[in-house]
């Protein structure tokens, strides 16, 4: 009877602590759910609005703040220009090659056409200003490359007011919107 009565609390005490574990993995299993479904729900916030600003750039139509829509090289040279005289170089730009073929941006509605400048007797602060001003009144361009070479005839240690003074050719990426021709299978 002992024996019996052992047996019986045995399987009592086994079976509360199998609905105690039970319960404890229920509890950890939920919080674990509940972290996942707020990381979830930040994920959909974080696609809407992704999802809004996509709709708002397209609804832009790619103006020439955002994208250039067609490439006016009068426009080009007075931006450049402005931007050249805010950093104050205007005499410092030397040539402008906006006749480069826009290259597409890999499967994508976008070219950029490359434009190429060349800055004579700047500074490297000089050339930072002027791109920095460049990228802030005009957002569709981008700075590609800099190459830095000594002026003709001196040395990078000829100073100028600011400092070492360089023949700076930078090439600027204007963005372009040019949708694919689709052709139709009829």
């Amino acid at each position: 009877m002992m024996r019996t009565l052992m047996m019986r609390m045995s399987r009592t005490q086994l079976l509360i602590g199998l609905v105690l574990l039970s319960g404890i993995a229920a509890a950890f299993a939920y919080m674990r759910m509940e972290r996942r479904r707020d990381a979830a729900l930040a994920a959909e916030r974080d696609l809407q609005i992704v999802h809004r600003d996509l709709a708002e750039m397209q609804t832009a139509g790619g103006g020439p703040h955002v994208v250039l829509g067609k490439f006016d090289p009068q426009e080009l040279s007075r931006r450049l220009n402005t931007a050249a005289a805010v950093a104050g170089i205007p005499d410092k730009l030397k040539d402008v090659d906006p006749n480069n073929a826009p290259v597409r941006l890999g499967n994508s509605d976008y070219s950029e056409r490359p434009v190429i400048l060349r800055f004579e007797g700047v500074t490297l602060e000089q050339l930072t200003r002027f791109l920095h001003e460049l990228a802030a009144n005009d957002p569709g361009s981008r700075a590609k490359s800099v190459e830095l070479s000594p002026p003709e005839g001196s040395t990078p240690a000829a100073a100028g007011a600011g400092g070492e003074l360089w023949t700076a050719d930078v090439a600027i990426a204007y963005l372009n919107y040019a949708p694919k021709e689709t052709t139709s299978g009829r």
